[in-house]
C-alpha cells in the first residue's frame, strides 16, 4: 500500500505530494487509522487526516 501527503506537516522532508511505502496500519486512541512509514531511518506515523492512499498493494512488513 502507498499513501501521498495531502498537505504540508511538521515532520521534515513529509511535503504535500510526496508519496511512500506503507510499512504498517494501525488506528490512534480517537479511532483516527495512522499509517507507518519508514522515513529517514525511523518509523514514523502519518494520521489518514494528513494523507490518502493511492495504492491498493498490501502492507509490507
Amino acid at each position: 500500500m502507498k499513501i501521498r501527503i495531502t498537505h504540508d506537516t511538521k515532520i521534515p522532508l513529509v511535503d504535500a505530494g510526496r508519496t511512500f511505502d506503507v510499512r504498517g496500519v494501525s488506528e490512534s486512541g480517537d479511532g483516527e487509522k495512522v499509517y507507518f512509514i519508514h522515513h529517514a531511518g525511523s518509523c514514523i506515523g502519518i494520521r489518514a487526516s494528513d494523507c490518502e492512499e493511492t495504492g491498493t498493494e498490501g502492507v509490507t512488513t
